[in-house]
């Protein structure tokens, strides 16, 4: 006499292996959602900590089913940097590096290779950077020189100035017919650029 009959029970495989693929879905999801709320900063992959802050399972290891469900909450904290930053932070250390009458602009900085390595609470870059030297200009002094002046006699006075190659003047809002620039130093702007 009796009876036979086959059931599906929770393994502790079976447990695991949907903790490991739910962990996954919702740590690439977390890092999805950092990176679409930190506009304007950067941050390595290797940077995000992720901790679990719940975790259910509706059957334990044993139980007869055919079917196991987790609810799980994670946790996604990174440390972020600004490029920008970090651009001032480099040419502030090399400054004195530089040749006297040059110097790098922020502008003219190029990030390369940049690796991130977290620890704790403390972030680790390092990679490489490329800068143009661009002549060392006291912005203020030759505003003071050109304010009020004309575009030729403007240009031949930045010209003077060492490494400087080729200058060109715009004004904002373009009106055809000034030819001078301001006589308000503070509204006079420069942008030095590297070839």
């Amino acid at each position: 006499g009796g009876s036979e009959r086959q059931t599906t029970v929770v393994t502790q495989e079976d447990a695991t292996r949907l903790e490991d693929s739910l962990l996954d879905s919702l740590t690439q999801k977390a890092k999805e959602d950092l990176k679409n709320k930190t506009e304007g900063e950067t941050f390595n992959d290797d940077s995000v900590e992720i901790e679990v802050v719940s975790k259910q399972f509706d059957k334990a290891v044993g139980d007869e089913a055919s079917l196991l469900n987790l609810d799980m909450g994670v946790e996604a904290n990174t440390i972020l940097y600004q490029e920008d930053d970090l651009k001032k932070l480099l040419a502030e250390t090399f400054k004195d590096e530089q040749p006297e009458n040059l110097e790098i602009l922020v502008d003219n900085i190029k990030l390369e290779d940049l690796k991130t390595v977290r620890d704790g609470q403390n972030l680790q870059i390092s990679g490489k950077f490329k800068a143009k030297l661009v002549p060392k200009i006291n912005q203020d002094e030759l505003k003071g020189k050109i304010a009020g002046k004309s575009v030729k006699d403007a240009r031949a006075q930045i010209l003077q100035i060492g490494d400087v190659s080729q200058v060109e003047v715009s004004f904002k809002p373009n009106i055809p017919i000034i030819s001078s620039l301001p006589r308000n130093k503070e509204k006079i702007t420069f942008k030095i650029e590297s070839k």
